[in-house]
């Protein structure tokens, strides 16, 4: 059962990363909550605890250490300054490799820690990353992604180059060709018989061998065609 208490600004946090962010094990954190000497709220299936009520405590517990003796501070994990020392560098050793691109099967095995603290760590880890605190380098996986998106908009790029360069030379061979014909434009003719401009009409002939008609076509005509020549 979830027990919290709500004031101005509380931040809840999952348990791994509050407990990373104060430098105090994350088990201690889980056995704090179920003994409920820290409040604690479910959403969506996550445990989160407010990182200010854990900051108070993991502050006062060594002093309370300090007052009961030295042989009281064995096990209590949230009070020990030299176990959270220890924890924060293994936790700092750990972020490295995982920045390096190690995953937590090798971390394991290379560094002969537990599974669960591996694992542990490494959420804590890709928390961080996404709330900022950490090296703001995206994932390898999304550094891929992202260069292969380029690469394939860089591809699509260099075929649209490559096929507006050829319509463009189709163009200007088009327009040498047009230049070249031994007729003018219909907007430059002149009838030198009866003096209008722009009625021009081509001579066509149906190569049907059992037609072989001609007639005049013009595009200024509504039918496209006059009658028999």
């Amino acid at each position: 059962m979830d027990s919290e208490v709500n004031g101005p600004g509380d931040q809840w946090l999952p348990v791994p990363e509050a407990a990373a962010l104060v430098g105090v094990p994350t088990r201690s954190v889980y056995n704090r909550v179920k003994s409920r000497r820290l409040a604690s709220r479910n959403e969506d299936g996550v445990l989160k605890v407010e990182l200010g009520a854990l900051r108070a405590m993991a502050a006062e517990r060594p002093r309370a250490n300090g007052r009961a003796g030295a042989g009281n501070t064995a096990g209590t994990g949230l009070g020990s300054g030299k176990v959270a020392a220890e924890d924060g560098a293994m936790a700092s050793r750990l972020f490295g490799l995982f920045e390096s691109g190690m995953a937590p099967a090798e971390v394991v095995r290379q560094e002969c820690l537990p599974p669960k603290t591996v694992i542990e760590t490494f959420r804590a880890f890709t928390a961080l990353k996404e709330m900022g605190n950490g090296s703001g380098r995206p994932s390898l996986e999304a550094r891929v992604t992202a260069e292969e998106w380029m690469n394939g908009v860089g591809e699509d790029l260099a075929g649209l180059r490559r096929h507006a360069s050829q319509l463009l030379s189709r163009v200007e061979n088009l327009e040498r060709h047009v230049a070249d014909l031994p007729v003018s434009t219909a907007s430059e003719f002149i009838c030198p018989d009866c003096g209008s401009r722009g009625h021009v009409g081509i001579t066509l002939t149906c190569l049907n061998t059992r037609c072989g008609k001609q007639r005049v076509w013009s595009k200024t005509w509504p039918q496209g065609y006059a009658s028999e020549t």
